[in-house]
């Protein structure tokens, strides 16, 4: 199948519409890599700063065996884009294979910018599996809906830095233990820092 003006004039269309790359291409019928070369080239495809949230969700889907096509769908970012995030992140295949995750840690901005700014960091027992860890809002905020029943063990609040330092050592503690809860929403966060005994 040949690219043609019109098949231009659709790509246009479709993202100012706000289509994400994935799903123009199931639509138009093109590989990824051709449509995401014609958003290039007509300057459609615009690599937006990734957020700490973006990050963790990556790590999440990669470690509960999402594909970096099924990452980039729900993430609304190119393969590419996706790509090069996973090796910034220091994810690799023999990491995923033994089950060793990387420690998400807030951006550098954020730790520049406020490290003494009020964190929680916690630990919530859902039934069957626990789970650790931080937020700057109310716990009870944080798991609002779409999650199973839970009862909140502990919680200390403290500075951001702190409580990822702290967070990161429980983490550590157990990351023997790791587990990938199937209950949790499908746009929800955390699944890294679930642990059963």
């Amino acid at each position: 199948m040949r690219w043609t003006k019109e098949d231009t004039e659709c790509l246009i269309a479709m993202r100012e519409a706000g289509w994400v790359v994935q799903d123009i291409v199931k639509e138009m019928g093109f590989s990824d890599s051709t449509i995401e070369y014609h958003l290039k080239k007509n300057n459609l495809l615009k690599n937006k700063k990734w957020t700490d949230i973006e990050d963790e969700k990556l790590i999440e889907l990669t470690y509960a065996g999402k594909s970096i096509k099924d990452c980039a769908e729900i993430l609304g970012r190119s393969i590419d884009n996706i790509k090069h995030r996973r090796m910034h992140l220091k994810i690799t295949n023999e990491q995923k294979r033994l089950g060793i995750l990387p420690i998400v840690t807030y951006s550098s901005y954020t730790y520049s910018q406020k490290p003494d700014k009020l964190t929680k960091v916690y630990l919530i027992d859902f039934g069957d599996f626990y789970k650790v860890g931080t937020t700057q809002q109310a716990i009870q905020e944080r798991f609002r809906s779409g999650y199973p029943k839970y009862e909140v063990l502990f919680y200390i609040e403290t500075t951001l830095q702190e409580a990822k330092q702290l967070e990161n050592t429980w983490l550590n503690n157990v990351k023997h233990l790791q587990y990938i809860p199937d209950c949790f929403p499908k746009q929800g966060r955390g699944y890294t820092e679930c642990f059963k005994l």
